[in-house]
């Protein structure tokens, strides 16, 4: 389910911000690009990853701006797991 089932997607798609449509649009275009040059695994959809990455950076704008503690490093290196996952693996 996509949530265009939802009553009133229609509505609620046409006030979604382009600070969440661009990226998601250049990333989704970038891991495609990936997956015909064979770098990126087919079975990953993304333009699922693309959202989840602009949510997770959205998340950290958020605690930045609420003085939330977190280690940016650290943050760095699970997001580069998380790239790893996401690359072809040898069949």
């Amino acid at each position: 389910m996509d949530g265009r089932d939802k009553p009133g997607h229609d509505e609620e798609a046409s006030h979604f911000p382009p600070c969440f449509h661009i990226p998601i649009s250049a990333i989704t275009a970038l891991l495609r690009r990936g997956q015909r040059l064979g770098l990126i695994d087919k079975t990953v959809n993304p333009s699922h990853v693309a959202r989840m990455m602009v949510s997770m950076f959205q998340g950290y704008a958020v605690q930045r701006v609420w003085d939330e503690p977190f280690k940016a490093t650290a943050t760095l290196e699970v997001f580069d797991i998380l790239l790893r996952g996401l690359a072809r693996t040898a069949r």
